[in-house]
């Protein structure tokens, strides 16, 4: 990304914005007055003004030396050219290769080991998702109340260490536990498409099937089984499962009840099942 300009405040008698433009001269062949704003960035020469940009992150200078002389940085450059992500490339590629090479020159200077960079990675991994380092204790202060004032269903608490950690009067449940993995699609118009080889991931209800058959049954929570016991997020399972169009533009995902049964084999979650009754 463009790196941005660092603030700077602009002198009556010193040029006042990249134009080069001083205030002190006449600035230009249009022969504006130096006391008037002399091009587009509005500034007038008499007025003294400050830009209010943030700072730049990273020292270029710093970024300059690191990438000449660090073998990470040579390597990864050499790697980011075959995948196409060259410096001359006109899309997203240059973003992500300048940002890329920007964390590695970071890394590269902090001096990190084989054996370190591994736990800094890990670490770093977890915090960039919004996952906490240590498992939740589900303790009192760990919760924010966000709903369910006045209504039957209770109060809804969300736990403030993991956003995707819910409780209310049914249970604390994780909506990051599994994602609806669809390896088919069947539409309304009888047609159908199979995309095993691209699946996409959904979240939200899943009914289940039984060699095909809908049973009746359909979840969309998954509850912590034993909420004494430490828990840490991070586990998610994904689910194969049908798309069928019900209806125009109306979708409803089925999957087999082994698979579904998988959720519950580890001993830490409890699917909490509907029924199309309820």
């Amino acid at each position: 990304m463009e790196q941005e300009k660092p603030l700077k405040a602009c002198n009556c008698c010193e040029p006042c914005c990249d134009s080069g433009c001083n205030p002190c001269e006449p600035c230009c062949d249009s022969g504006c007055n130096p006391c008037e704003p002399c091009c587009d960035s509005g500034c007038n020469p008499c007025e003294p003004r400050v830009i209010n940009e943030p700072p730049q992150l990273v020292n270029p200078e710093a970024v300059e030396y690191w990438q000449k002389n660090s073998n990470l940085i040579k390597w990864a450059k050499f790697e980011l050219d075959i995948a196409g992500y060259t410096e001359y490339s006109k899309d997203e590629r240059k973003i992500f290769r300048d940002d890329l090479l920007e964390l590695l020159t970071v890394i590269s200077a902090q001096g990190h080991s084989g054996g370190s960079i591994s736990h800094l990675l890990a670490m770093f991994n977890r915090l960039v998702h919004f996952k906490p380092l240590t498992p939740l204790t589900f303790a009192d202060n760990e919760w924010n109340l966000i709903g369910g004032f006045n209504d039957d269903k209770g109060p809804v608490y969300q736990n403030c260490r993991c956003s995707s950690i819910f409780k209310d009067k049914e249970g604390i449940h994780d909506i990051d536990c599994f994602a609806k993995k669809e390896v088919l699609v069947k539409r309304f118009d009888g047609t159908e498409e199979d995309r095993s080889e691209n699946p996409m991931c959904w979240s939200g209800s899943l009914r289940e099937t039984k060699d095909g058959v809908y049973t009746g049954r359909w979840f969309c929570k998954v509850n912590i089984k034993d909420p004494s016991k430490e828990y840490t997020p991070g586990t998610k399972y994904y689910i194969p499962c049908t798309g069928v169009e019900v209806g125009p533009d109306d979708w409803e995902m089925y999957a087999e009840a082994d698979e579904i049964a998988k959720i519950e084999e580890s001993g830490i979650f409890e699917i909490q099942w509907r029924t199309d009754d309820m």
